[in-house]
């Protein structure tokens, strides 16, 4: 026979307290488990977030065009993106690896560049892939190389230009033919030669004549220019493209300064640049 306990309302509170405090307990753990648990979540990811990308790398280049682009101002941008390269080769194209790399990845143009590793761990360099070639069995390959190059296909150097700079020492305020070299810099088109000639030489004399040149000084370019998509598609807002491929800097000289008008052989003192009258003699 069980004997019923009979409690005092001092105990059944106690007992009632005691519960509520046990389940306070209990939950408070369990909250601070959870925070901790979140906190080390976090604090991993941190880690993870702030640990360096590993990438190796592989540079196909051409020993014989010391002109040809130069990939090291986009390896350095790679590299600073909080990224530790675990190994970094340099392969000739004509070697026997650079034969096999040239195959196994289609590439088109030399330099090539290769990389693996933790390609989609930095989201900037994820969009950089996309811009400047594609992933291919977890692998980026470099597409959109800046020329000149060496085409592997015909096996020629592309994008080789020559700048001729004309200009007229007789006309001492006339602007400074040679700004147009830091222009061409700026836009990131190398120079494979250049030549400075005056309207009195007789190759000047020729180049006036065959691409009927009104305005001096200026600049003629030649060459490979079919590689510089950019540059064509801005060159008609300063000047024409002959039926030679020739480029002919022309609208442009008037926003340069004092030039030469050699239709009315006088200089043109732009009211924008000089503050003077347009048409005083020369």
């Amino acid at each position: 026979m069980i004997k019923k306990i009979n409690l005092s309302s001092s105990q059944k509170i106690f007992t009632l307290w005691s519960i509520v405090v046990g389940l306070a307990l209990i939950s408070g753990l369990v909250f601070t488990l959870q925070t901790n648990w979140i906190l080390k979540e976090k604090e991993s990811k941190d880690k993870e977030a702030a640990r360096p990308v590993q990438l190796n790398l592989k540079v196909v280049y051409d020993s014989t065009c010391p002109d040809c682009s130069d990939l090291k101002p986009l390896i350095d941008a790679i590299k600073a993106k909080n990224v530790a390269i675990t190994e970094e080769k340099n392969i000739d194209y004509q070697s026997d690896e650079g034969k096999l790399l040239v195959e196994k990845y289609g590439l088109e143009k030399i330099p090539g560049l290769i990389i693996a590793g933790e390609l989609q761990k930095n989201s900037e360099l994820a969009t950089l892939w996309q811009n400047l070639g594609e992933i291919k069995n977890g692998e980026f390959i470099l597409r959109q190389v800046g020329a000149p190059y060496r085409e592997i296909s015909s096996n020629e150097i592309k994008g080789r230009v020559k700048v001729i700079l004309l200009a007229d020492k007789n006309c001492a305020d006339c602007y400074d033919v040679n700004r147009h070299l830091n222009i061409l810099a700026s836009m990131s088109l190398p120079i494979a030669d250049r030549q400075l000639l005056d309207v009195n030489d007789l190759e000047g004399k020729n180049l006036i004549n065959e691409y009927q040149i009104k305005s001096i000084p200026t600049l003629i370019l030649t060459g490979d220019l079919a590689a510089y998509v950019g540059l064509k598609n801005i060159w008609s807002q300063v000047g024409t493209i002959e039926t030679d491929g020739t480029y002919v800097f022309r609208n442009g000289v008037t926003q340069m300064g004092v030039y030469r008008d050699l239709v009315s052989n006088k200089i043109i003192r732009s009211a924008v640049n000089q503050n003077q009258s347009p048409n005083a003699n020369p």
